[in-house]
C-alpha cells in the first residue's frame, strides 16, 4: 500500500499544492546544506530532527546510508493506533466537528 503524507496534508488542510512544494524545495535545501557542513568536518554521521522523528546519514567511504527513527510521540501514537484500530486523524476531526456544533448550538440558545 503506497500513500503520499504531502496529498494527504494538502487534503487536512487545504492549502495549496504550491506551499508544500516550496517547502519540500526548501527542506531539500537544508539537507543539502546539512549534508555539505558534514562534509566539511571530520564526521561521518549527520543526525536531522525533522520534527516526527530523526533522519540520520552515514557518509562513510562514498557510501551514503541512512534513517528514519520516529520520535517518542510518533512512536506512542503508532502504536496505540495499531492496538485500539482507531485513527487519531478521524477522532480529532469528530472532536472538533462535535465542538463545531456544540458552539453553534450555545450561540443559537
Amino acid at each position: 500500500m503506497k500513500h503520499s503524507l504531502i496529498t494527504d496534508l494538502q487534503t487536512v488542510t487545504q492549502l495549496s499544492t504550491s506551499v508544500f512544494s516550496k517547502l519540500i524545495s526548501l527542506s531539500e535545501l537544508v539537507i543539502c546544506d546539512d549534508m555539505n557542513e558534514l562534509d566539511m568536518s571530520s564526521d561521518d554521521i549527520l543526525e536531522l530532527d525533522i520534527g516526527i522523528g530523526k533522519l540520520q546519514f552515514l557518509v562513510s567511504e562514498d557510501v551514503l546510508q541512512y534513517q528514519f527513527i520516529p520520535s517518542k510521540t510518533l512512536e506512542n501514537a503508532i502504536i496505540h493506533t495499531l492496538e485500539t484500530k482507531t485513527s487519531p486523524l478521524m477522532t480529532a476531526t469528530e472532536t472538533s466537528l462535535e465542538n463545531k456544533i456544540l458552539k453553534t448550538y450555545k450561540e443559537l440558545l
